[in-house]
C-alpha cells in the first residue's frame, strides 16, 4: 500500500453495490408480504418503545439481513419493526448504526436506501443531543431545518450508484418543509413547546 492510499476512500473499505442493497431488500421482503412501507421511522436514544406501539407488527434483526451491520448502542434492539403507526404504514429502526461505533457513512446509510428500495418515501429521525444554547433545557422538542456538514466524508462518498440519483443530489430541500410544518401543528395542537434550530 502506498503512502497516497491513505488518502483515498477506495483504500479504506470496499463500497457497498446496488446488487448489496437489493438483495437486503429482497431478504426483507420475504417476510413481509404484501406489506410495503411508507415512512421509515429511524429512533433514536430513549424512543425505542414506539416500535413496541406498531400494530400487526412483523420484526426483522438487522443480523438476519444480508449486508446489514450490528447497532452496538445501549438500549438499541437491533431490529427493523414493519406494520401500521397512526394509521401510516412504517418500518421503524429500533436502533441505527453511528459512525462512533467504528462504521463508515455509507454503513450508517445504508438502512435507508434498503428501505427506500421497499418503497418508503419520507424519512423521520429522532435522537437524543445536547445543545449550547443555554434557553433549551432538558426534555426540549427540537425541529432541525438545516445542517453544516462538518466530517470529511459523507454517504456520497465512492462510486456513485445511479439507480439512487444524481452524483451531487440537490439539498435545497433536504427538510421537507411540508413534513416539518406538519410536525409543528402537531407538536402546537398537543400544547408542547418546539424549538427550531
Amino acid at each position: 500500500m502506498n503512502k497516497s492510499d491513505f488518502f483515498t476512500a477506495d483504500a479504506v473499505k470496499p463500497h457497498f453495490t446496488y446488487d448489496d442493497y437489493c438483495e437486503s431488500a429482497d431478504m426483507i421482503a420475504s417476510h413481509l408480504g404484501d406489506f410495503r412501507p411508507e415512512v421509515l421511522l429511524v429512533l433514536g436514544s430513549g424512543l425505542g418503545f414506539l416500535g413496541d406501539r406498531v400494530e400487526a407488527r412483523t420484526c426483522v434483526s438487522y443480523a438476519d439481513i444480508p449486508h446489514f451491520r450490528a447497532s452496538t448502542a445501549p438500549g438499541h434492539e437491533g431490529r427493523f419493526v414493519f406494520g401500521e403507526l397512526r394509521g401510516k404504514r412504517v418500518a421503524v429502526m429500533q436502533g441505527r448504526m453511528h459512525c462512533y461505533e467504528g462504521y463508515t457513512m455509507e454503513d450508517a446509510a445504508y438502512a435507508c436506501r434498503v428501505i427506500r428500495l421497499l418503497g418508503a418515501k419520507t424519512m423521520i429521525v429522532t435522537n437524543a443531543a445536547g445543545a449550547v444554547n443555554t434557553e433549551y433545557s432538558a426534555g426540549d422538542l427540537m425541529l432541525i431545518s438545516d445542517h453544516i456538514k462538518l466530517f470529511d466524508f459523507g454517504p456520497l462518498w465512492g462510486p456513485n450508484i445511479d439507480e439512487f440519483g444524481t452524483r451531487f443530489p440537490d439539498m435545497s430541500n433536504v427538510y421537507s418543509p411540508r413534513t416539518s410544518g406538519g410536525v409543528c401543528g402537531l407538536i402546537r395542537r398537543n400544547a408542547k413547546n418546539l424549538t427550531k434550530a
